[in-house]
């Protein structure tokens, strides 16, 4: 999703001290809730 790719890019430069593992859950987080919308709507 190129979304997603333009978040976690957004937060990498934005917020250069969050740790990898900190970001790479809250995009997985996010990933997760994208597809659950998905999933409700068909």
């Amino acid at each position: 999703m190129r979304d997603i790719q333009i978040l976690q890019d957004t937060l990498q430069s934005q917020c250069p001290t969050i740790h990898k593992k900190r970001l790479h859950f809250l995009i997985l987080a996010t990933k997760s809730s994208l597809d659950a919308e998905q999933i409700g709507r068909m």
